[in-house]
């Protein structure tokens, strides 16, 4: 949930679904979001925050990879 405006009680707040493994990780704890969370960038940030004030740290793709949908793929599928 994210409240833009946490001073005004009538702000109810936005909702985004955050996906994250659930397995034990010796790092980065992978996470995914929509993409609509991915463009509002200081909500995305401050979802790191959270993650971060409860002790986990987390890997949010658009954050550390910005660029990965420009990425081609390196095997075109005949083995190269």
């Amino acid at each position: 949930m994210v409240i833009a405006n946490p001073s005004d009680p009538a702000d109810e707040g936005t909702s985004f679904v955050v996906m994250v493994s659930t397995g034990d990780h010796p790092g980065e704890v992978p996470a995914q979001v929509s993409k609509e969370l991915e463009s509002e960038r200081a909500w995305y940030q401050q979802l790191e925050y959270g993650f971060c004030a409860l002790g986990i740290t987390p890997f949010l793709t658009a954050i550390y990879d910005p660029d990965r949908h420009r990425k081609r793929a390196t095997d075109d599928g005949n083995g190269g």
